[in-house]
């Protein structure tokens, strides 16, 4: 399974958003439908500056908080 994630420098009001560090993604394979749980720091608690993407296909988030993002292995990775 691979994963890409970006965020946006900036938030809407030009506010420099923190680098976030991803420690864990668990677990490192899946199929579609899997949860992953992808562990870190600094994460922004605003879906719409996270894209996640699992072999090249947009993943969902479903939970989130600054240190855990919850998602699943999207049909199409």
């Amino acid at each position: 399974m691979l994963c890409a994630f970006n965020t946006c420098s900036d938030d809407d009001d030009g506010d420099s958003v923190p680098e976030f560090t991803v420690t864990a993604v668990s677990p490192e394979l899946g199929t579609i439908g899997t949860e992953v749980t992808i562990t870190g720091t600094n994460f922004p608690l605003d879906v719409s500056l996270i894209d996640i993407t699992i072999g090249g296909t947009p993943a969902i988030i479903s939970s989130l908080s600054s240190s855990q993002i919850v998602t699943t292995v999207p049909v199409g990775a």
